[in-house]
């Protein structure tokens, strides 16, 4: 009996090892897509925002934000499918114009479907003496789901925007990105 017993254990675990290194091979057979973003400051448009001082120190601000953007210079498309346009709503909390933001991203394509997203970042800023603030937000755009087609999107992109604002009002903002994505069966 011990025998047949020590002999169902080591089967157990060869058939454990095996799982767990077949695993990867499963994982690293999903196809996987490269994107790359690039919205101009043209097609980039501030549609709300209201920022609060904190009130704890000077210049310490939490602000809910809505960018709106275009997608029409450099088309961005999943599975060949176009962004039509995309909106990020999001907060910030910045002391002195430096700090974190957290947002979520949907992505309108042109066959109706969305792509979901929720991004995290830090943004670094200088204020020049005119008054106007330059700023560059360095974060990750994760692919959370979406509609349809996309329903099981997965993935992740590294975002860079680069932007500048003058007493409160957008001044600039192009934003460009590239990662990959895949879908989860």
């Amino acid at each position: 009996m011990k025998e047949s017993t020590a002999m169902n254990t080591c089967w157990l675990g060869i058939a454990a090892i095996t799982a767990i290194l077949l695993a990867p091979a499963t994982a690293a057979a999903q196809q996987k897509y490269p994107i790359i973003t690039n919205v101009e400051a043209s097609e980039t448009t501030y549609t709300q925002q209201l920022a609060i001082e904190v009130g704890d120190r000077p210049n310490h601000q939490v602000r809910i934000y809505e960018i709106r953007r275009r997608h029409d210079s450099t088309p961005m498309s999943f599975r060949d499918v176009k962004v039509k346009e995309s909106w990020s709503r999001g907060t910030s909390d910045y002391a002195d114009t430096n700090g974190q933001t957290v947002g979520y991203t949907v992505y309108n394509l042109e066959n109706g479907d969305h792509v979901f997203t929720r991004y995290t970042g830090t943004v670094q800023s200088v204020n020049r003496p005119d008054g106007t603030r330059e700023y560059v937000y360095h974060g990750v755009t994760t692919f959370v789901g979406g509609t349809g087609g996309f329903r099981n999107i997965r993935g992740h992109m590294r975002d860079i925007t680069k932007g500048a604002s003058k007493a409160g009002k957008a001044l600039s903002n192009e934003s460009s990105g590239e990662g990959e994505y895949w879908f989860e069966e």
